[in-house]
């Protein structure tokens, strides 16, 4: 095993090189650890999501609105020249 930032000049003790390839070694071992970890906590998520809502809880329908749909707001000519297209209209037209 080589160590790409050392020259090849430079010789290195082989006792280094095993300390180098140990500490990439667990540094590896910790992320693999804490990937395993998060994903036993989103498979519970998952579980509490099931149980919660059960098969409705992945459809992809939105739940129905009850109130009446919005009107389109229709910009003239007038509301342009006024300036009113650039502050909230909240009343009716």
């Amino acid at each position: 095993m080589e160590l790409s930032f050392v020259s090849p000049r430079h010789r290195v003790d082989e006792e280094v090189l095993r300390d180098h390839a140990l500490t990439l070694l667990r540094v590896w071992i910790i992320r693999c650890h804490d990937n395993v970890c998060s994903i036993d906590q989103e498979a519970e998520l998952l579980e509490g999501m099931m149980k919660r809502g059960g098969a409705n809880c992945w459809t992809a329908t939105p739940p129905e609105s009850t109130r009446p749909p919005m009107k389109p707001m229709v910009i003239t000519r007038e509301m342009l020249q006024v300036g009113m297209l650039f502050f909230p209209f909240w009343g009716p037209l």
